[in-house]
């Protein structure tokens, strides 16, 4: 289970991976610019935030 991890550098490592996976990837990238996005980049990015958000809480119980 992803909560029962306790090391702070795995959860760093963790939304690092998820963050390369889902948000910074078209039409938003690593460049300095202003981005614009549409609705499925927002939704493609809102799941996995709301997923870290749920295991955030979750750890913060233990």
């Amino acid at each position: 289970m992803r909560a029962a991890i306790s090391d702070p550098a795995e959860w760093l490592k963790e939304s690092r991976k998820k963050a390369i996976e889902f948000v910074y990837v078209g039409p938003i990238g690593y460049e300095k610019s202003p981005h614009g996005f549409d609705r499925s980049y927002e939704t493609r990015a809102r799941n996995p935030a709301r997923e870290q958000a749920a295991v955030a809480a979750a750890r913060s119980q233990t």
